[in-house]
């Protein structure tokens, strides 16, 4: 846990809910302090300084926000809360960059598509509607494997060092991402067969056209 003065953050919280201009800039500061320092330990791979950077602003952004509704009264339960905040930014900054690379995934496997492809205007609709369901899948899977998934697909990342991000040993970060992908799939599945039936055909045969059959 990032160390802060002791006793420093519960008065200056409280001061703040108060109406202390002051008492909230300098509390915002310690939020963003333990903020990046959470992210550039907690997640190493992710951690460059433009991901750091975007996460700690976005934290103290969001605990501006819900600063009031806080109801910890102890540090700990302050630092405690500050750090799902950031966890929780962290994730949602992931899943943006998760869409993005998925988009750009799909821009790739146009180039391998057979040439009886739609027409661009419901290739743009089925994408889109197959980004939305693959976005929505991945963030309803616990954080752990989101984050998993993450490190292994979009960053590259070792067995070891996915383990490291999730606290386990390589070969247990391997089952985990075993057991992630097939629930992401079964989700996937159920998610799309759920769609209205124009939207559901569409997305079938934009993934049939990748050579994928579900």
């Amino acid at each position: 846990m990032p160390a802060t003065p002791r006793g420093s953050l519960v008065p200056l919280m409280h001061r703040a809910v108060g109406g202390d201009e002051g008492a909230l800039e300098e509390f915002l500061v310690r939020v963003y302090r333990i903020a990046r320092a959470f992210v550039r330990r907690r997640l190493p791979r992710s951690a460059d300084d433009t991901f750091v950077e975007d996460t700690a602003v976005e934290t103290v952004g969001r605990v501006a926000l819900a600063f009031t509704a806080c109801r910890a009264g102890t540090e700990g339960g302050v630092v405690a809360w500050i750090l799902e905040v950031a966890r929780n930014t962290a994730i949602d900054l992931h899943r943006q960059e998760l869409r993005r690379a998925l988009a750009g995934a799909l821009e790739d496997l146009d180039t391998t598509v057979c040439d009886s492809t739609p027409a661009p205007d419901i290739l743009t609709q089925s994408e889109d509607a197959l980004l939305d369901l693959l976005a929505e899948t991945h963030a309803a899977l616990p954080p752990d494997l989101q984050l998993l998934l993450w490190a292994r697909l979009i960053d590259g990342a070792t067995w070891a060092e996915a383990g490291e991000d999730v606290g386990t040993t390589p070969a247990g970060a391997k089952r985990r991402y075993q057991r992630a992908q097939a629930r992401l799939r079964r989700e996937l599945v159920r998610r799309i067969h759920q769609l209205p039936e124009p939207k559901r055909d569409l997305v079938i045969q934009r993934l049939s056209a990748f050579g994928v059959r579900i």
